[in-house]
């Protein structure tokens, strides 16, 4: 039953951080830990550039493109990524855990000489590195709010279907 605990692990590392609410992401606060870092943002006219984040306050967000710096107010900002970590850290922790599962299993069979813990280490370093390859994708840190909806509903669409069909 023991051995069933390091899936149930990997699975929870898996799972997507669930306290990223539409009104957390719209904190633009949250900018200030990717300082100094490569992120994605997207304009309000929708194009999406790779830019450095320099710096950033409550109204304004500075930028970097290596020659120059470019200013945008915070209306201008629709979405804010980073690129996630690479997959090297996936690879050594799923090997951690393939080392102690390894070691806890090779304690009961002493005759397996390392070659069950050798095996534990490269078979679940190979498990951490497809997971965090999986997951590896951009990380959202800021994103525009919603515009509330009004409680209406829309006006029926003047267009007529061509056929319609009754049973």
């Amino acid at each position: 039953m023991g051995y069933l605990i390091v899936p149930l692990i990997f699975g929870i590392m898996s799972v997507p951080d669930p306290t990223l609410t539409p009104a957390r992401l719209a904190d633009f606060a949250r900018l200030q830990k990717a300082l100094g870092q490569e992120v994605y943002v997207t304009d309000a006219n929708g194009q999406e550039r790779r830019l450095k984040l320099v710096d950033a306050d409550d109204l304004e967000v500075t930028f970097s493109t290596g020659a120059q710096s470019i200013v945008m107010p915070r209306d201008a900002v629709f979405t804010v990524d980073r690129a996630r970590d690479s997959t090297l850290d996936g690879t050594l922790k799923g090997a951690a855990i393939g080392l102690i599962m390894g070691l806890l299993v090779a304690s009961e069979l002493p005759e397996s000489q390392g070659t069950l813990v050798a095996s534990a280490v490269i078979s679940y370093g190979t498990v951490g590195y497809l997971l965090d390859r999986a997951n590896t994708s951009r990380q959202p840190l800021y994103r525009v709010r919603p515009a509330p909806s009004g409680g209406s509903t829309p006006p029926p669409s003047p267009v007529r279907p061509l056929l319609r069909i009754r049973w």
